[in-house]
């Protein structure tokens, strides 16, 4: 090998080795962002409990929205 290519070699590897470290995540930042991991998994299971306690409330029969009379205009067949 020339002494070129070699000297190639090594600025290549430091060049990698500083992209590396530029990727590299900082603790502080791997913490807030597990946090912010958690804090939106527990707004989605909150907002999914909302939605399933009103699911029910949704679909009730017209005669209990009116407070369980049904509705007035009723025929009866004797």
């Amino acid at each position: 090998m020339h002494p070129i290519q070699g000297t190639h070699i090594a600025a290549i590897f430091k060049l990698a080795t500083q992209q590396l470290e530029a990727l590299r995540v900082a603790p502080e930042i791997q913490k807030e962002y597990s946090e912010i991991l958690v804090l939106r998994e527990k707004i989605k299971l909150a907002t999914e409990l909302k939605k399933a306690r009103r699911q029910p409330l949704l679909g009730a029969p017209r005669a209990l929205e009116e407070g369980g009379r049904g509705s007035k205009d009723r025929t009866f067949l004797i």
